[in-house]
């Protein structure tokens, strides 16, 4: 939401066949070539000489830009079609990237839906999901109003094995990822009494 989204379509051997971009759910083109056709100045297809990729691009998407889109190529004798799905989510990530050996580890993942919240939301950490333990806690808020779930991951002693990449993903597939680094405070501080010692000989 609020991003630019690309959607590709690669093509070879094009020849004299035109490239057209369109909503699925409509006739009229968006795009013919890299002319576009609608009043929009969000959307605009980008190519490269003797590229065969024809990009779609959307600025500032909304939720109102999701759906199905089609790259038509298309002759006097047929027409080639692909059908991409766009999906628009709204999702964020946020908390502490660096944490010290032994301190909490907090992060907050929000996530909002199209009309609804999002069903559920899971923690994963290098690729394998998180499940609560007596060191580490999920908790769950939901708005229906505000159509958004948020889920606060906290771990209360951060070890050296705790770092990584952290994935939040709804039910709805809208993902977002972090990547935390632990510290051992010991090592950093020897370390840095070892530089300024060798500074002042």
């Amino acid at each position: 939401l609020g991003e630019e989204a690309k959607l590709q379509c690669a093509i070879q051997n094009l020849g004299t066949r035109t490239v057209v971009w369109r909503r699925a759910s409509d006739p009229n083109p968006l795009t013919i070539n890299d002319v576009t056709y609608v009043s929009d100045s969000r959307i605009k297809v980008y190519h490269e000489k003797y590229s065969m990729e024809w990009s779609l691009h959307i600025k500032d998407v909304t939720y109102e830009d999701e759906g199905v889109y089609e790259c038509q190529i298309s002759s006097k004798a047929r027409s080639i079609r692909r059908l991409i799905m766009l999906r628009v989510s709204d999702i964020e990530i946020s908390g502490s990237t660096f944490v010290e050996k032994g301190n909490p580890l907090k992060i907050t993942c929000n996530a909002t839906g199209n009309d609804y919240p999002p069903e559920g939301l899971d923690w994963f950490k290098d690729g394998l999901k998180i499940t609560p333990n007596d060191r580490t806690s999920i908790n769950m808020d939901v708005s229906l109003s505000d159509r958004t779930i948020i889920s606060t991951l906290v771990m209360l002693r951060a070890d050296m094995y705790d770092a990584g990449t952290y994935v939040c993903r709804t039910s709805d597939l809208q993902i977002t990822s972090v990547k935390v680094n632990v510290l051992n405070s010991k090592y950093t501080f020897q370390l840095y009494t070892t530089v300024y010692s060798n500074a002042i000989q």
